[in-house]
């Protein structure tokens, strides 16, 4: 019976008359002046239709005809199929069963499932999209059932046929109809939350219109949501919206104004009905909600004197408001929302059309005629394969350092990412999955990876992206050893670092010398730090900071051993004694000698020759082993002074005054004469040998002059530098070892 008023027309769709009576339905066309032109058209439509998309019919990614759109021509057993880019019919699928109604495409885009009324057992017609050719029917339990809407839960496991008293669940992996879900009354519509884990059956409740909460694992109902003060006999559409929040369902008030009850789906509860026109009906096939929340609901009949609406009313579902009505065709009854939401589809029962809505200024944009009569429900492809829109990248990393690879791609939600080892196209590497990959620290090149996005609708390739490293770097040292000054004895510190990419550490080595000569290692000097041992003479350290890439030399710092400060006059000279050692640990026989004199007044140095200063250690040749030794080094300045200011080795003094009796004869030689005068002329030779030997008084005494070889050596404060200097050729592993003289000469 009808659950709607009034007189019921043929061109009337009430939707549970139309279940029945669809099978023998008469076009209105057929009835109007003209009808042998209606009817010519209608068959150009039929005949002609395909025969543009012959050569390919198929729904297959990648080509032409993708995506399409399928309509149930219910007044012949016909599914029409919708270019969804050229928005023209490109074939027309026959044998489908009596009065196909409702329309569901399957998550990937794979199979179409179409609801007949068959007499006594109805059945669901499948259609494969590739070559758009009917493959099976699945038949149903329920004797006289009358299916109507079918809808297939998000993971495409299972389709669920809404019937006149039931619903039932097809196994769409066996296509066998395997359970029925307990509970509902008179459902007319059904549609999932996006975990597919909560199905919203529209069905009439005792006294009012309600929704049904069915839990999908164990296909029972668990709530019953009351819509109050609404007919019981104009429950229809229901949808839920792409976030899970809401659900909404078409009712009708006692004054069969078309509302929408929304409900909280978190708590299953009425939110609000909101009036969307006075004297209308909608279809149980009549909802569809865009990715961004809208709402389209088709007003298909006027309940009072059922005569078709031509009325589509979008409704954001977040705010509850209407917006404008948009006109379509006559009879709108099935409404479906293009992948992606950027069309909506509806199908014109009265017209024999499909109205195309472009959702972003909600004007009709096209009129597409289907190949066969009375459109009803309609199904577009509801999945977008993937496109990735921004590739993974190659990239150049320094050693140690981390990198990403990232990819973005559109297409239907959820999508899956799956990265893999070596050239895009070989799957036999899997390495990682989600849109990005990252590499921690990097010590060498990773390779080659690409990535496959996929969804349920297809997958999508990259490009490959390289990993490149370049190679670790030597250490880089950021604080040098720093030379320093200390006193004959003391020891030093000497600190310096480097740094390193990680994961790399540095080894440090100290040596002795000048950076760079490593013939010299200090034993056991090998971290960050090294105390030399106790100092009597100037010495020089460098460091080595080694990793598997190379190593750095650190500069020369030069522990300064200041020796206790000496005083002299010009041309006197003066005895320093200091400690000293071979460096190498081998004998080495040497020789010291004056180098560079710094003024201590102008920081001006100068050659020790220039000033008249002269060193020489005492004895002049020392042997210098590895134990240090007491050496005396003999300071000697030009000028008039005379005297030494230190002991040192010389013959006594005394012994030259027992010359002095024969200088007193050589003044006195004539007198010599005379008292020995047959000597003849031996006091010449008195007088001469008296001059030899003072010669030799004045040049061997202590407090004696000595012939300068330049002028008298200034009077300042100086630094005087004395090096050692190896003799006879002893030159292998040599250190010279450096005495710095504090010097004042008065």
């Amino acid at each position: 019976m009808c659950k709607s008023h009034g007189p019921i027309p043929i061109g009337a769709w009430c939707w549970r008359v139309r279940k029945v009576a669809v099978a023998n339905h008469v076009h209105p066309f057929l009835h109007a002046p003209g009808d042998g032109i209606q009817l010519l058209l209608l068959l150009v439509a039929v005949v002609f239709g395909p025969v543009s998309a012959a050569a390919q019919v198929g729904c297959i990614p990648n080509t032409p005809n993708y995506p399409c759109v399928y309509v149930a021509d219910s007044g012949d057993s016909t599914v029409s199929v919708i270019n969804a880019t050229t928005q023209n019919v490109i074939t027309m699928i026959a044998g489908i069963g009596p009065s196909p109604t409702g329309v569901a495409v399957t998550p990937n885009n794979a199979f179409v499932y179409v609801t007949t009324v068959n007499t006594p057992v109805s059945q669901v017609a499948v259609i494969d999209t590739r070559t758009n050719t009917l493959t099976t029917s699945v038949s149903l339990h329920s004797l006289n059932g009358v299916p109507s809407q079918i809808a297939i839960t998000p993971d495409g496991a299972f389709a669920y046929v809404v019937e006149s008293s039931t619903i039932e669940v097809i196994d769409t992996a066996t296509n066998l109809a395997v359970s029925v879900v307990n509970g509902v009354t008179s459902p007319t519509a059904i549609a999932f939350t996006p975990d597919g884990k909560f199905a919203y059956i529209a069905d009439t409740c005792p006294r009012n219109a309600c929704a049904q909460v069915v839990d999908t694992s164990t296909q029972l109902v668990t709530t019953t949501i009351q819509i109050p003060d609404t007919l019981v006999s104009e429950p229809a559409s229901i949808a839920v919206t792409p976030d899970g929040s809401t659900v909404c369902m078409s009712v009708g008030d006692p004054n069969h104004q078309f509302e929408v009850a929304f409900i909280n789906a978190s708590s299953n509860t009425l939110l609000v009905a909101v009036p969307l026109e006075q004297l209308a009906l909608a279809s149980n096939l009549g909802f569809g909600i865009t990715p961004g929340g809208i709402l389209y609901a088709a007003a298909s009949t006027d309940p009072i004197t059922g005569n078709p609406l031509n009325t589509v009313i979008p409704v954001n579902t977040i705010s509850q408001v209407a917006g404008a009505p948009i006109n379509v065709g006559l009879g709108p009854t099935g409404v479906a929302v293009a992948a992606g939401g950027a069309f909506v589809y509806v199908t014109n029962a009265n017209s024999d059309t499909v109205s195309v809505i472009d959702t972003t200024n909600d004007t009709v944009i096209a009129t597409v005629a289907v190949a066969g009569k009375t459109p009803q429900g309609v199904a577009a492809m509801p999945s977008i394969p993937p496109t990735i829109t921004t590739q993974p990248a190659s990239q150049t990393v320094n050693f140690g350092q981390g990198a990403t690879l990232s990819v973005v791609a559109t297409g239907t939600v959820p999508l899956a990412y799956q990265w893999y080892a070596g050239m895009s196209g070989d799957v036999t590497k899997p390495f990682a999955t989600g849109p990005s990959i990252s590499f921690g620290v990097l010590t060498s090149s990773p390779g080659s990876f690409w990535v496959q996005a996929s969804n349920l609708a297809g997958s999508a390739n990259s490009n490959t992206a390289t990993i490149t490293v370049n190679p670790a770097p030597p250490p880089t040292i950021t604080t040098q050893p720093a030379s320093q000054t200390i006193n004959p004895g003391q020891t030093a510190t000497l600190t310096f670092a480097a740094i390193t990419p990680p994961p790399l550490s540095y080894n440090a080595q100290w040596y002795q010398g000048q950076s760079g000569d490593t013939s010299t290692p200090v034993a056991g000097a090998v971290g960050n730090s090294f105390t030399t041992p106790a100092l009597a003479s100037t010495t020089s350290y460098w460091v080595q900071a080694t990793d598997i890439a190379g190593s750095a030399n650190s500069n020369t710092a030069t522990i300064t051993v200041i020796q206790p400060p000496q005083t002299v006059s010009p041309g006197q000279s003066v005895d320093v004694g200091v400690l000293v050692n071979s460096p190498t640990g081998s004998p080495v026989e040497v020789g010291f000698a004056c180098t560079i004199v710094t003024s201590q007044a102008d920081q001006n140095p100068r050659l020790a020759s220039d000033l008249g200063i002269t060193c020489h250690s005492n004895p002049p040749t020392i042997t210098l082993s590895k134990a240090p030794q007491s050496v005396t080094i003999m300071i000697s300045t030009t000028g008039s002074a005379s005297g030494a200011l230190a002991p040192r080795t010389r013959n006594p003094t005394w012994f030259y005054a027992l010359w002095l009796p024969l200088l007193a004869m050589a003044f006195f030689g004539e007198g010599f004469s005379t008292l020995c005068s047959r000597c003849g002329d031996v006091s010449q030779y008195v007088a001469l040998a008296a001059l030899v030997v003072l010669l030799l008084l004045l040049t061997s005494c202590g407090g004696g002059f000595t012939a300068p070889n330049v002028a008298a050596t200034p009077a300042g404060s100086y630094k005087l530098t004395i090096v050692d200097y190896p003799i006879q050729g002893q030159t292998s592993g040599f250190v010279q070892t450096l005495l710095i003289v504090p010097l004042t000469v008065t």
